[in-house]
């Protein structure tokens, strides 16, 4: 039996929102849970994700947010000079770690296939956040290169390729976990009458279709595919509403666009929401026509509510989707709106949404956040073996 381990786990902000942080207190719980001794390194924390987790605030004097970045990352291991723990498990922007998940992808690679699309070069330098992007990327190429750890932990085979590329990380330092989901909280049969509900406020009727889209960042996300789609969907002469919801301070200029288009009619915007649960159960398809997302968490959300997934190659989490089955993936080659627009008219099928909602209950359940946290697990017991089979 194993016997309990001396675990840190490293992340510069813990919270209870954000995908990383969501992440870090789901693996420090069940970490928690399984008997170890379980210590959160960070800049700054909200209550505790178990009681049996403690908290060490490293708060080194920064100026700015990328000075903020890189004194973190050189406080951790300045700590890890002098507090021995079993197995250090980094979540990203530091370099000392046994091992590192890259939960956010690589950053060089975020900024060229999102970042620079949606910010002006100009808008970034007034921001100073040039500086930070700098830091990041900094960080990154020692964490991978120089100071490579034991294991890397990747979210997709998309960012596994992409690192060996970059960075030349040999693959057998690699482990692909994909992100998981909590089933019991995305089961769209919990939430029927709340579904109901939101479509009479809504003003939808039962009889329509109703497609999604999710998420905070709308151009990163593809909003503006997903609009220009349902343009065509509508000119077609087909009938169905398009629901959008989550956090942008650009919300207006979509709003804008769809009235542009004339399909505001046809359009909801909900907003950021804390009930994406509610959200799913009211829809029917999930769209995430994304530039790029190295494993969007919505994606086994809407699998797990029973939801079709129609999102594009640039997003790791389509190495769930197998096409026409449980969804559908585009790709982004200049014809990603005319290829969304066929695959919305493919699962306009009410026949094929019922077998798609088993089909993607299944993926799910495959991808339960229990046996994600699982896997992680046990490759942190395989890498304090390993360490201790080289010393």
């Amino acid at each position: 039996m194993q016997k309990p381990l001396k675990i840190a786990v490293t992340h510069m902000r813990h919270a209870m929102t954000g995908g990383v942080e969501r992440y870090l207190n789901y693996i420090a719980s069940y970490l928690a849970e399984q008997g170890h001794d379980v210590t959160i390194i960070c800049r700054s924390h909200e209550e505790k994700p178990h009681r049996k987790v403690n908290f060490v605030v490293l708060r080194p004097l920064a100026l700015g947010a990328a000075h903020r970045i890189y004194t973190f990352a050189k406080a951790v291991e300045q700590h890890l000079k002098t507090n021995k723990y079993d197995i250090v498990y980094g979540l990203g922007r530091t370099w000392s770690q046994d091992v590192l998940r890259l939960g956010g992808g690589s950053h060089l690679t975020y900024l060229e296939k999102s970042h620079y699309i949606t910010h002006s070069r100009l808008q970034d330098y007034l921001k100073l956040t040039n500086f930070r992007h700098k830091a990041a990327i900094d960080i990154e190429r020692k964490a991978l290169t120089s100071h490579l750890p034991l294991k890397v932990i990747c979210n997709s085979n998309m960012v596994k390729l992409d690192i060996i590329n970059r960075y030349h990380v040999p693959e057998e330092r690699i482990v692909v976990i994909h992100n998981g989901t909590d089933t019991e909280q995305f089961n769209a049969d919990h939430y029927r009458d709340n579904a109901v509900a939101l479509r009479q406020e809504l003003n939808i009727k039962n009889e329509e279709l109703v497609f999604l889209f999710l998420g905070t960042g709308y151009k990163r996300k593809g909003l503006d595919i997903a609009l220009k789609a349902f343009v065509k969907y509508i000119a077609a002469g087909r009938q169905a509403r398009l629901i959008i919801t989550g956090y942008d301070s650009a919300v207006a200029e979509f709003k804008q666009m769809a009235k542009q288009l004339d399909i505001a009619s046809s359009c909801r915007f909900l907003g950021g929401r804390r009930d994406p649960e509610v959200i799913y159960a009211a829809s029917d398809v999930y769209l995430l026509p994304t530039r790029y997302d190295p494993f969007a968490n919505s994606t086994v959300e809407a699998l797990a509510s029973g939801l079709p997934v129609i999102t594009s190659e640039n997003n790791g989490g389509c190495e769930l989707i197998e096409n026409f089955k449980n969804g559908s993936v585009i790709k982004m080659d200049g014809d990603e709106v005319g290829e969304l627009f066929d695959a919305m008219c493919y699962w306009s099928n009410f026949d094929a949404l019922k077998d798609a909602a088993i089909e993607s209950k299944k993926i799910a359940q495959l991808n339960k956040i229990e046996l994600k946290l699982a896997e992680a697990a046990e490759l942190l017991i395989d890498v304090y073996k390993l360490k201790n089979s080289i010393t």
